[in-house]
C-alpha cells in the first residue's frame, strides 16, 4: 500500500501547508460514508492509473484498518460476581497500558505506562488469556467473560467542509506535461469511467489549485497592471498616439522569448 511521490524538501512542505497534498495532483474524495469514499476513491485511482504520463497513482484506504472489538458477556461477569466496568478496566490497563507515574530528566518528563509485557498480548489466543481477578480470589480469562473478534473500519477519519473526506495522490510525469493538460485529461477519464453517489463530490487539489488560484488572480491582476502602464506612458509623453505605439510593441517583444520556451520544452510552473 505504501507509494512514493519524489519532490522537492521545500515544496514539498508548501503543498502540504497550502492544500494538504503532497503530490502534484490531489482528489479529495467527500461523502458522508468511510466505505463509500473508500470505493469510489479505487475507482477513481483505476480511472487515472490509464491517463497518458501518470507514474503513480494510489487511493487511500479510508476503512483499512483492523481493529479487535471485545463484546462483554453480562450473564457470565455477573455469575462471577463482577461488572462490566471491572472487565473494562482489567482490558485498559493489562492490555491498553495505564501512566502509574511521571519521570523528570532534567528539564524532561517522561511518562512510565505499566501493561502486560508484549509476549502476552500479541495475539488474539493469548488476550483472551488475560485473567481478571473476581472478589473471590480467583482468576478467569477473558475468554469466559466477552467474545472477541478483528473487525475492519477507518484507519484514520479525514474531516473537510463539513463532510468526511479521503484523498487521491497522483504523480505524473512534469517534464513531459503540463499540469493543466493532465488534469483535464484526467478529469474526461474519471468522469467516463466513476459514476459518484447522490451526496458525494470530487475536488481536484495539489498544485492544480494553486494553478486556479494563481489563474483567478492573474485575471485581476494582468488588466490591472497593463492600464497602470498606459496611465504612466501616457503621463510621460502626453500623447496617445505614442503611449498605444509603446503598447502594440509589448506582444511582438514576447514572441521571441516564448518561443525560445517552446523549442527548449520548458513548462512554466505556478
Amino acid at each position: 500500500g505504501w507509494t512514493n511521490a519524489w519532490t522537492m524538501p521545500i515544496k514539498a512542505r508548501i503543498d502540504m501547508l497550502t492544500t494538504g497534498v503532497r503530490t502534484p495532483v490531489g482528489i479529495k474524495i467527500l461523502g458522508d460514508n468511510v466505505k463509500e469514499i473508500e470505493r469510489v476513491g479505487t475507482q477513481v485511482e483505476a480511472a487515472v492509473r490509464n491517463v497518458e504520463g501518470t507514474r503513480s497513482v494510489f487511493a487511500e484506504r479510508a476503512a483499512g484498518g483492523y481493529f479487535v472489538d471485545f463484546t462483554p458477556r453480562r450473564d457470565a461477569i455477573a455469575r462471577y460476581g463482577l461488572t462490566v466496568e471491572d472487565v473494562q478496566m482489567q482490558i485498559l490497563t493489562a492490555i491498553g497500558g495505564e501512566n502509574v507515574t511521571t519521570t523528570v530528566e532534567g528539564r524532561e518528563r517522561y511518562p512510565v505506562n505499566v501493561r502486560y509485557p508484549r509476549e502476552l498480548r500479541d495475539n488474539l489466543e493469548r488476550l483472551q488469556r488475560v485473567l481478571v481477578p473476581t472478589p473471590s480470589g480467583a482468576q478467569i480469562p477473558l475468554a469466559q467473560l466477552a467474545d472477541f473478534s478483528i473487525t475492519t473500519g477507518p484507519a484514520m477519519i479525514r474531516d473537510e467542509n463539513g463532510k468526511l473526506a479521503a484523498y487521491v495522490f497522483v504523480d505524473f510525469d512534469t517534464a513531459k506535461h503540463d499540469i493543466g493538460r493532465y488534469v483535464e485529461r484526467a478529469k474526461r477519464a474519471v468522469e467516463g469511467q466513476v459514476k459518484l453517489p447522490v451526496g458525494y463530490a470530487l475536488q481536484w487539489s495539489g498544485q492544480y489549485e494553486n494553478m486556479l488560484r494563481v489563474r483567478e488572480r492573474l485575471t485581476v491582476v494582468v488588466p490591472i497592471t497593463i492600464l497602470l502602464i498606459f496611465i504612466i506612458l501616457y503621463m510621460n509623453t502626453k500623447s496617445g498616439f505614442k503611449t498605444v505605439l509603446v503598447m502594440l510593441a509589448v506582444p511582438f517583444s514576447v514572441v521571441g522569448a516564448v518561443w525560445f520556451m517552446y523549442l527548449l520544452g520548458s513548462n512554466i510552473s505556478v
